[in-house]
């Protein structure tokens, strides 16, 4: 992927990742498979398995059902103290492919933040998301995410820059 790509196509793709992050951090969990395309997919992995290029993941949910399968679960089956997550991304390089779509890497840091007031650095460095316009119901939503992979780590030690 490579090419300029326009302000507009800019902005858009910034306001996604933006609610996406808002969908999270303020535990709108069931609207997060609505930011991938049907057939999308979702993958959490290790700085190891990365390097090593093990297609093995924390998590890995492939296509929206998978996805809502899992906000069942952390809804009704996994039980954690109660905790909040908050999102910080900065700059974003984003590249046009010649198909239409886009691959976004913002540079991001996830936190679980828990009720005593401990916080834990789930993931940090750069998630890659693959994006592409989408029609939708919702006129500000324009764009949906295909795949997004991050890399996750207990410390700045063990993350990694995801390509």
């Amino acid at each position: 992927m490579s090419g300029i790509i326009d302000a507009e196509a800019r902005a858009q793709i910034e306001e996604l990742l933006a609610r996406y992050a808002h969908a999270i951090d303020n535990d709108l969990i069931e609207d997060w498979p609505l930011f991938f395309i049907d057939d999308g997919q979702y993958l959490v992995t290790t700085r190891e398995n990365l390097a090593k290029g093990r297609p093995v993941g924390i998590m890995y949910c492939d296509g929206r059902g998978m996805m809502q399968d899992r906000v069942t679960a952390l809804r009704q089956a996994i039980v954690f103290e109660p905790h909040v997550y908050r999102h910080i991304v900065g700059s974003t390089l984003i590249s046009a492919a010649a198909d239409g779509s886009y691959a976004a890497w913002p540079l991001s840091r996830r936190d679980r933040l828990a009720s005593r007031g401990d916080a834990i650095s789930q993931a940090h460095g750069r998630a890659r998301f693959l994006a592409h316009r989408h029609p939708s119901r919702d006129p500000v939503v324009r764009w949906a995410a295909t795949r997004e992979r991050m890399v996750a780590g207990a410390s700045l030690r063990s993350a990694a820059a995801v390509d």
